[in-house]
């Protein structure tokens, strides 16, 4: 499409669709920076069987106290040995798909939930 013509384009009345929950396959993993809040993020690089290009994934729904299902961020915290941060959300998703580091993340296959947005996340309980 021309330049020119993306200016003269009105309004859709077609919703944008929506991806289902479901199984991924990790196909990569990201560190990102976050300046705002002076801390890494983990981001998950999937690929979504009714997407094309990867979707990036960056929080995931754990469970907390009292059997409460939460959506955390996936903060690369770590500890005094500088390994991750035991009980940190990135460290129950690890456990949870059996992944002793994030390069052993590539070729796993996950399960998104939906956050209280309509977002896909990562399924990180049972």
């Amino acid at each position: 499409m021309e330049q020119e013509e993306k200016y003269k384009k009105e309004i859709g009345t077609k919703e944008p669709k929506k991806l289902e929950t479901g199984k991924v396959k990790v196909v990569g993993v990201r560190i990102d920076y976050k300046e705002k809040v002076k801390q890494d993020i983990v981001v998950f690089l999937v690929k979504h069987p009714d997407k094309d290009d990867p979707i990036e994934l960056s929080s995931a729904k754990v469970l907390r106290q009292k059997d409460k299902l939460q959506v955390i961020g996936l903060w690369y915290g770590f500890d005094e040995d500088e390994n991750i941060q035991k009980g940190t959300a990135i460290a129950e998703v690890m456990t949870f798909y059996d992944i002793p580091t994030l390069k052993d993340a590539t070729g796993k296959d996950m399960e998104t939930v939906e956050d209280e947005d309509g977002y896909l996340c990562i399924k990180a309980y049972k």
